[in-house]
C-alpha cells in the first residue's frame, strides 16, 4: 500500500511537490509491474521492459494536485521533455520516451496514473483536445477523456475513486 505523506492539509498549494512526485512514481511502478513490466529508477526516470524485450519505456513522472476550482490540464514543460528525449537517445536499445501524467483530483477523492509516449501527444495533441501543445509545454487534459477510455496512442491509464468515510456516532 502506497501512502502520501504530506506535511500540511490538502489547499492545492500547500502540498510538498517532491513528495506528490515521489508518490507518483512509486503509484507509476506499481501499475507497470502489475502489468508485467519489469521497472527500475535510473537518474529520476523510470526505465521499463516486458518480456525481456529490447523495446524499453523510458518514463518521466509529472505530479499534479488538482483541486475543484483548478483547470483539468495537466503540464509537462518542455526542458524536462527535452532531457528525456536525450536520456532515451543515450540508452542502448530501442526506447520510448514517456511521460507519465499523475493526477490527484477532487481532494485526493480521485487518482489517475497516465503514462503516453511524447510522440502521441506532438502527433495527436491539438488545442482543446486530450493532449496539447502550448507554449512548448505537453498538456494532458483529463476531463476530455471517457472515463473508462486510454487516450489515442497511450500505453496505460489507471483511475482510482474513493470517498472519505465518516464516523456515525
Amino acid at each position: 500500500m502506497l501512502f502520501l505523506k504530506t506535511t500540511s492539509n490538502f489547499g492545492g498549494r500547500n502540498m510538498k511537490l517532491n513528495n506528490t512526485r515521489n508518490y507518483f512514481t512509486e503509484l507509476t511502478i506499481s501499475v507497470l509491474q502489475e502489468e508485467g513490466w519489469e521497472t527500475k529508477l535510473e537518474e529520476g526516470y523510470i526505465i521499463a521492459n516486458k518480456n525481456n524485450d529490447e523495446e524499453r519505456l523510458v518514463i518521466y513522472v509529472v505530479s499534479n494536485v488538482i483541486g475543484l476550482k483548478e483547470s483539468s490540464t495537466s503540464v509537462a514543460k518542455e526542458k524536462p521533455i527535452l532531457k528525456l528525449k536525450r536520456k532515451s537517445e543515450l540508452l542502448a536499445g530501442d526506447n520510448t520516451p514517456c511521460i507519465s501524467y499523475g493526477i490527484a483530483k477532487k481532494s485526493l477523492t480521485e487518482l489517475e496514473v497516465l503514462i503516453t509516449p511524447v510522440s502521441a501527444i506532438e502527433e495527436y495533441g491539438y488545442v482543446g483536445g486530450e493532449y496539447s501543445r502550448a507554449s512548448n509545454h505537453y498538456h494532458y487534459n483529463y476531463m476530455k477523456v471517457n472515463e473508462n477510455e486510454l487516450p489515442k496512442g497511450a500505453i496505460l491509464r489507471y483511475c482510482w475513486s474513493g470517498k472519505k468515510l465518516k464516523n456515525n456516532k
